[in-house]
């Protein structure tokens, strides 16, 4: 961690405990809201290609949860039987993922007709926040944060799965930035165990 962080970390938290001068020094460093807003817009200008892609693979089960939230919320793996390997079965016993993707295809399709674009639209959400939390936790793990971002984001295997409407990319998404948070109270348990520390 640079200096001049370690000096605000070890700072008076205000009464609810956030750090506002570490978070002000990350955000207005000179040269990183540059690389990140780059990053942003790479990644951007991958994806957008991608808005009228056709469902395939298992969208369509994301789909149909997030038609099933829309008609009763709190039954969201309910609805009628589905044929997916081969012979009908119950929809809860497809799909393997919790909601949280169908409740962000739900909140951008409206009524349901199922607008691919809007459905990849909402995708790109969770997409462009997985970038700047791999950033957030490369800043943290190695001298050149944005090299190591586009190695991640701009390889296939991201960019193909930001271009479906499956949790792929949110769950990498909640993933980094749960892991960036995890290395923020290790650092700052860190700093106060050594702030505390008799001499």
């Amino acid at each position: 961690m640079p200096s001049e962080l370690r000096l605000l970390y070890t700072g008076v938290d205000d009464r609810w405990g956030f750090d506002a001068g570490q978070h002000l020094s990350i955000i207005f460093r000179r040269r990183e809201p540059k690389a990140l807003v780059l990053l942003l817009a790479l990644v951007l200008a991958c994806l957008l290609p991608f808005l009228n892609k056709p469902v395939h693979m298992d969208d369509p089960l994301f789909i149909w949860s997030a038609r099933q939230i829309c008609a009763h919320p709190a039954d969201f793996y309910g609805g009628p039987p589905i044929n997916w390997y081969g012979s009908p079965m119950r929809f809860s016993d497809v799909p393997k993922n919790p909601p949280l993707a169908s409740l962000l295809s739900r909140g951008s399709g409206g009524d349901l007709r199922m607008n691919e674009r809007a459905l990849h639209a909402a995708m790109l959400l969770p997409a462009l926040l997985a970038v700047w939390g791999v950033y957030e936790l490369a800043r943290r793990l190695c001298s050149r944060p944005a090299i190591a971002v586009a190695i991640a984001v701009l390889s296939p295997a991201f960019i193909v799965s930001a271009t479906t409407l499956m949790c792929d990319v949110l769950m990498l998404c909640l993933f980094v930035w749960r892991s960036s948070r995890g290395l923020t109270a290790c650092e700052r348990e860190a700093s106060e165990a050594s702030f505390y520390r008799p001499s």
